[in-house]
Order: C-alpha cells, then sequence, then structure tokens
C-alpha cells in the first residue's frame, strides 16, 4: 500500500506531518502527559508545542485538562480523543506498513548479498 493511501484512512489527512504524528504517537504510547512531558519526550520547544497542541485540539485529536492534578490545580494535562487515538493508530499502522514494504523490497537483494551472489551484470565490465 503507498502512503497516500495510509493518508485516507485517517480521519484528518492534513495531520500527516512529522511534528503532528510524533505528537500523537507519543501521547499513544504514554497516555495522559503534561505538556512538558510532552515536550521532554518530542524535543520540542514549548512555544511550538503550545501552538502544535492548540491546532490539534481544535481538529479533535486531543483534550487539554486543567486541574486534574493533585496539589497543581495550575497543572494541565493532555490527552488523545477516541479521533486523535485512531488517527494515532492509523499512523503508527502505516509506518508498520511502508516498513514492512521496504523489507519486501530489499529481501531479493539482502538474499542475493547473504548467498554471495553478484550484483547482476557483475564481472561482465572490462570484457
Amino acid at each position: 500500500m503507498h502512503r497516500h493511501e495510509h493518508a485516507e484512512r485517517l480521519d484528518e489527512p492534513a495531520i500527516v506531518t512529522n511534528l503532528p504524528m510524533l505528537v500523537l504517537t507519543t501521547l499513544r504510547q504514554h497516555g495522559r502527559m503534561r505538556p512538558t512531558e510532552i515536550e521532554a519526550a518530542t524535543r520540542l520547544r514549548s512555544g511550538h508545542l503550545s501552538a502544535l497542541l492548540e491546532r490539534l485540539e481544535s481538529m479533535g485529536m486531543l483534550t487539554r485538562a486543567q486541574g486534574e492534578v493533585p496539589g497543581d490545580r495550575r497543572a494541565v494535562l493532555v490527552e488523545l480523543t477516541p479521533k486523535g487515538r485512531r488517527n494515532a493508530v492509523a499512523i503508527a499502522q502505516s509506518l508498520v506498513d511502508s516498513t514492512q514494504s521496504l523489507l519486501r523490497e530489499l529481501d531479493p537483494e539482502l538474499e542475493r548479498i547473504r548467498s554471495g551472489r553478484s550484483t547482476p551484470g557483475a564481472g561482465t565490465a572490462g570484457r
């Protein structure tokens, strides 16, 4: 399956860029997180992450809730919505499918290398 075919399965094809994918898959992997934890996990800068979280929240991919951390009423927790979770799963599956496709393409070449066969046409140069 090609990359564009995977994007069609997502609720929001526009999110298929590196940074939104990174945030969605990080939240899928870790669950509810504070923005500072997302920053540490993704190495995104605070200002960039804030804008990205706003964009993903406006798309219905995540929610930000304040006051849910015991002892810290100002703390914000970020969590995927069901729509965000579906997209994170679709992104992960797309990456798996792409990797498997690449490995299938490489498999004949790897088998040739393992068996010690030369590259097609090798040994005919200079004749």
